[in-house]
C-alpha cells in the first residue's frame, strides 16, 4: 500500500531515531564485557548489570499512567531523556590507569546504567503509541520491519568500531560511554518532533488510585484476551530462558573462552548481519502472520543458538578470519541467533500491538514490558547460581528445556483462538 504524506514524514523521523538508538546500542551491546574486561567486575555484577537493564521495565504501568495523565509528553520526555541520559557524561571521569578503582567503579558502572535504563519503561510506551497512530495497519509492520532493519546496521557498526577501540585502549569506553548519552538524548528529541494522538485519562484521582484501576485493567485485559494472554504465557517463558542464559552466555565468552574485544565484536556483528539480511524476509510477511506463529519461530532459533554455544565446550573446532580465531559452532549458533534477533525485535516492540485496538496499544506495551520487568529481578541471579552451583551445561539446557515450552504454549493457543 502506497505510503500517506504522514507517513513518508513520520517514517524519516523514524529512520533518524532508529539510526541512533542502534549506534546506542551498539554500544550498550559490549557493556558486560567493559564490566567484565575493563573494569575487573565479578559475575555477580554481571548478573546484576542483565537485572537493571530489563527489571526496571515492572515500572512500565506506573510510566504509562504518568504518559496518559501529562498535559506535555513531548515535554516529559526531553526531561525524562536529560535525567537519564546526563549521567553517563561521568564516565569521562572513570580511572585511566588498569584497576584503578576496583571496587569503586563496577558499581558506579552499574548506578549509572540504573539510572539509563530506568527511562525505557517510558520511552517504549510512547514510541509505540507514536507509531501506531501515525502508520496504517498495512503499512505498520512492513515500516517498523525497515526501521529496524537500519537500527540492525546502525549496531553492527556501532559495536565493531567500540570493539577495536576497546582493543586498542582498555578504557575506550570513557569516551565513547559520553557521546553515546548524548546520542541518546538527541534522539528521543527526534521522537518528540513526530505528531501523535493522547487520550484522555481513563479515571481521575490520585497516582495510587489511577495505579489499582490500571492493575485491574491489566488483568481484565489478560483474561478477556486470551489469545493475547497464550501470547504473554509463551513469552514468560522464553524470557526465563532467555534471562538466565543471557549473561551467563557473556561470562563464557568473556572468562571461559578468553576471547578478545574485537573478536568477540565480530560475533556481534556477525549476529546482526544474519540478522539484516534475514529482516527484508520477515518485513513482507510480518503484517500477515499470527504474532505467535513468528513467536515459535524466533524461540527455537534462540534454542538452537543456546545449543550451539553449549557444544563449543565438547567440539571446539576454529578457523582464521583476518587474523582471529573463529569457533565453528559459535558461527553455525549466530546464524540461527540472526534468526531470533530479526524476528524477536519486530515481535517484542510490536507484536503485542497485533492484539488490540489502536488506542489501547500503549496498555498492551506496557503489560508486555511489566512481565518483562517481573521476571528480571529475578531469573538473571538465578542464571549466575546455576552456573555457581552446577556449570554452563546445565545453565544451556535449562533454557532449553524452557523455550520448548514457551514454544508449546504457543503452539497450542494458535489451534485455539483465532485473533
Amino acid at each position: 500500500m502506497a505510503l500517506s504524506i504522514t507517513e513518508k514524514k513520520v517514517f524519516k523521523l523514524h529512520l533518524f531515531f532508529s539510526t541512533a538508538e542502534g549506534i546506542t546500542r551498539g554500544v550498550i551491546a559490549l557493556n558486560a564485557f567493559v564490566l567484565l574486561k575493563s573494569l575487573n567486575g565479578t559475575e555477580d555484577q554481571v548478573g546484576y548489570l542483565f537485572t537493571i537493564t530489563w527489571g526496571i521495565m515492572v515500572l512500565t504501568v506506573l510510566f504509562n499512567i504518568l504518559m496518559k495523565n501529562s498535559k506535555n509528553i513531548k515535554r516529559m520526555l526531553n526531561i525524562m531523556s536529560l535525567i537519564t541520559r546526563a549521567p553517563m557524561l561521568l564516565f569521562a571521569f572513570f580511572p585511566l590507569i588498569d584497576n584503578q578503582g576496583k571496587d569503586l567503579f563496577p558499581h558506579l558502572f552499574l548506578l549509572i546504567f540504573l539510572l539509563y535504563f530506568i527511562s525505557q519503561p517510558f520511552f517504549m510506551p510512547v514510541i509505540n503509541l507514536a507509531l501506531k497512530t501515525n502508520y496504517s495497519k498495512e503499512n505498520f509492520g512492513r515500516l517498523f520491519s525497515y526501521s529496524n532493519m537500519v537500527r540492525n546496521g546502525s549496531t553492527l557498526l556501532a559495536t565493531l568500531v567500540f570493539g577495536i577501540m576497546l582493543d586498542f585502549n582498555n578504557n575506550a569506553y570513557t569516551i565513547i560511554y559520553p557521546v553515546t548519552g548524548l546520542l541518546g538524548f538527541i534522539s528521543i528529541y527526534t521522537l518528540t518532533l513526530i505528531d501523535f494522538k493522547t487520550y484522555d485519562p481513563e479515571v481521575k484521582g490520585t497516582i495510587y488510585q489511577k495505579l489499582i484501576f490500571h492493575l485491574k485493567k491489566m488483568w481484565q485485559i489478560l483474561s478477556k484476551n486470551k489469545p493475547y494472554r497464550d501470547f504473554e504465557i509463551g513469552f514468560v517463558f522464553y524470557g526465563i530462558a532467555f534471562m538466565i542464559t543471557d549473561s551467563v552466555i557473556k561470562i563464557f565468552m568473556g572468562e571461559y573462552l578468553k576471547l578478545n574485544y574485537t573478536t568477540l565484536s565480530v560475533y556481534e556483528n556477525l549476529r546482526w548481519i544474519f540478522a539484516i539480511g534475514l529482516t527484508p524476509i520477515f518485513a513482507r510477511v510480518v503484517d500477515k502472520m499470527d504474532p505467535r506463529k513468528l513467536g515459535i519461530i524466533s524461540f527455537l532459533s534462540l534454542a538452537v543458538y543456546i545449543l550451539f554455544i553449549g557444544l563449543t565446550q565438547y567440539f571446539d573446532q576454529t578457523f582464521r578470519l583476518f587474523g582471529l580465531e573463529m569457533h565453528i559452532t559459535i558461527v553455525i549458533s549466530l546464524l540461527f541467533f540472526g534468526v531470533f534477533t530479526a524476528t524477536n525485535g519486530i515481535l517484542w516492540s510490536i507484536g503485542s500491538a497485533y492484539f488490540c485496538k489502536d488506542k489501547d496499544a500503549a496498555d498492551y506495551q506496557s503489560i508486555h514490558m511489566s512481565l518483562t520487568g517481573i521476571r528480571a529481578l529475578i531469573f538473571p541471579i538465578i542464571g549466575i547460581e546455576i552456573l555457581k552451583n552446577f556449570n554452563y551445561s546445565i545453565n544451556f539446557i535449562s533454557g532449553i528445556i524452557f523455550l520448548t515450552i514457551s514454544c508449546l504454549i504457543l503452539y497450542y493457543s494458535m489451534k485455539k483462538y483465532n485473533i
